[in-house]
């Protein structure tokens, strides 16, 4: 049987078993009790996320980005509120 969830200390220790582990499951990586990272296989990560020596990692997450603006559209958009920026000398010009 093969363990899931690691401590730090474990998954440091065992990293070779870790990843291992990882071809038959996510590997949840804990600290002080909470998860903090997860080891996948290469073939999880692919099928998830896309090739990361193919680039589709970028378009995954573009895509991404766009799908989310598209859905924040269809609900009526948002508003964004940015302040004024005011003027600011430059250390290399004149003194007023």
């Amino acid at each position: 049987m093969t363990k899931a969830h690691w401590s730090i200390a474990q998954a440091k220790a065992s990293l070779s078993q870790v990843v291992s582990d990882a071809a038959l499951g996510p590997q949840v990586i804990e600290k002080r009790g909470k998860a903090v990272a997860v080891v996948l296989s290469l073939a999880d990560y692919k099928e998830a996320i896309g090739d990361p020596d193919d680039g589709a990692l970028k378009v995954t997450r573009w895509k991404g980005f766009l799908r989310a603006s598209s859905e924040l559209r269809s609900l009526g958009g948002a508003t964004l509120a940015v302040s004024r920026r005011l003027p600011r000398g430059s250390p290399f010009g004149r003194s007023r």
